[in-house]
């Protein structure tokens, strides 16, 4: 079995008097996948977001391999600009890049964000982090979360 990538060692976290984590130990392997399942307010997405450094653990450690970027994707991202392009290269992807994966996605580059389904947003927001070969991108999707690397294998 190979190093994690990215890990949680004994991580605990409290929701007042309670714990929506008691000691969790996991880690994302180079390529590989997982998926969090749960009951909403289980704290799937805060786990996320622990994984990802937008979060502290009250206790425990969250360990990274030097080198490793983390894109988190939200549940119901907001889709900004005058474009899908625009949207995804305001996150930092090269237009042609951009481009190419929101064709990919099934997406029209050209079209306005406004009344995009919640899939077609999220497909959308997947645009921005993926061009920059992102090690590890977390996304969330109701009523699961999944978790994956762009490099093992991930279809639009």
């Amino acid at each position: 079995m190979a190093a994690p990538i990215l890990a949680l060692r004994d991580v605990r976290l409290a929701d007042g008097p309670t714990w929506l984590f008691d000691g969790v130990d996991m880690g994302l392997e180079a390529r590989g996948r997982a998926c969090l399942v749960g009951r909403n307010g289980a704290g799937k997405s805060t786990l996320l977001r622990i994984l990802a450094g937008l979060a502290q653990p009250d206790e425990g450690e969250r360990v990274i391999t030097p080198g490793v970027r983390v894109a988190l994707v939200a549940q119901e991202p907001a889709i900004e600009g005058q474009t899908l392009l625009d949207y995804a290269c305001a996150g930092g992807a090269a237009a042609h890049e951009a481009e190419s994966l929101l064709q990919a996605f099934g997406l029209d580059p050209a079209r306005a964000p406004v009344g995009l389904s919640g899939g077609e947003a999220r497909r959308t927001s997947l645009a921005p982090p993926l061009p920059r070969r992102r090690r590890c991108c977390c996304w969330t999707s109701r009523p699961t979360t999944w978790t994956s690397s762009p490099s093992s294998g991930l279809r639009p």
